[in-house]
């Protein structure tokens, strides 16, 4: 495998000198088969036109021969962005609008897969992740919440016969100070006592 994609590159970037080998092979070939010709006694000029006659479609056997070469798609692709540069630096305008478009749309795109991937469809850090369940409460016409009191979690763990464990946080801020660092205020959360055991996590 890799020595056959070396040798397709050899001869990708060895293009020019086998494109004149070509014109070269087919002019050889059609000056023989001329000279044959003239031999039987025909002119010069009915010569060449029997041979090319004869030969057939001289770009569609270029064609079929470069084909043979191996990546075709990759000299069309060349092609295609020369072309699509050469249009590009005629209307400057339109080049920055289309850089802009592209890059907007690109990070649009990059960043809601990373949050769709944060939120959905990345596992958590966790043991046994896709074990979690999450206690939420509902009123009829209200929003579902799972924010609980502490006394509610007390009775849930104290009366707990299905989840092998149960854990509760609190969001809050904290002012963090350490030596030769100015006061810092961070994001955190109070956690109970078997946060760390029951998720299968250390501690930072």
């Amino acid at each position: 495998m890799s020595s056959r994609f070396l040798f397709q590159v050899r001869i990708w970037l060895g293009r020019r000198p086998k494109e004149e080998d070509l014109d070269e092979e087919v002019q050889s070939h059609l000056r023989m088969a001329a000279q044959d010709r003239m031999k039987e006694g025909e002119s010069s000029e009915e010569a060449r036109m029997s041979a090319v006659r004869e030969f057939g479609n001289v770009g569609l056997v270029k064609e079929a021969t470069r084909d043979m070469w191996g990546w075709r798609w990759l000299e069309t692709l060349r092609q295609d962005i020369r072309f699509a540069v050469r249009m590009l630096r005629r209307s400057p305008g339109f080049t920055a609008v289309a850089v802009l478009s592209l890059a907007l749309g690109i990070g649009a795109n990059t960043g809601v897969f990373s949050l769709i991937n944060t939120l959905m469809l990345r596992l958590l850090p966790v043991r046994d992740p896709a074990s979690l369940v999450e206690l939420l409460h509902q009123y009829p016409g209200e929003p579902r919440m799972n924010g609980y009191s502490w006394q509610s979690y007390e009775h849930f763990r104290d009366h707990n016969h299905v989840f092998s464990g149960l854990i509760g946080f609190s969001p809050a801020r904290f002012d963090l100070r350490g030596e030769g660092l100015g006061a810092q205020t961070v994001d955190g959360e109070y956690v109970v006592g078997g946060f760390f055991q029951v998720l299968g996590v250390k501690a930072a």
